[in-house]
């Protein structure tokens, strides 16, 4: 599952990972023939700012109505606000077979780093990095 995102999808995690700070934003990314789409969740972890947890009434329901639009679930993004790129074991326990897992770093200088990541049973391989700039 290493689909990498376009420049308009990249701006957008970059975005929502910057106004979730300090806590970690949360977003379900689809795709469909050639049309990302980012949909950001509110964060209901315990602890925001070292977790996230989504709504599973309410991702249901936007996943519904993502594959009427005729596009599937390629990534689930979340952001590591000052941390580092790579999953937590907390990342790994959570991830599903099959949909990249993409985190989201704010850097100094107003740079961005993301780094997809391929999960399955024997562990986690990085897919991609792509880094940016604040534009």
């Amino acid at each position: 599952m290493a689909t990498r995102p376009d420049s308009a999808t990249l701006d957008r995690l970059r975005a929502l990972a910057r106004a979730a700070a300090p806590s970690e934003a949360v977003a379900a990314v689809f795709a469909g023939r050639a049309t990302f789409a980012v949909v950001a969740f509110a964060n209901r972890a315990a602890v925001p700012a070292s977790a996230f947890l989504v709504d599973p009434i309410e991702f249901a329901i936007e996943e519904h109505d993502q594959r009427v639009a005729g596009r599937a679930l390629i990534a689930w993004f979340h952001s590591h606000p000052g941390g580092r790129g790579g999953p937590s074991a907390q990342d790994l326990a959570q991830a599903w077979p099959g949909v990249g897992l993409w985190i989201g770093t704010l850097m100094a200088g107003g740079r961005f780093e993301l780094a997809g990541w391929d999960v399955d049973e024997r562990g986690a391989r990085r897919a991609f990095t792509v880094t940016g700039r604040e534009p």
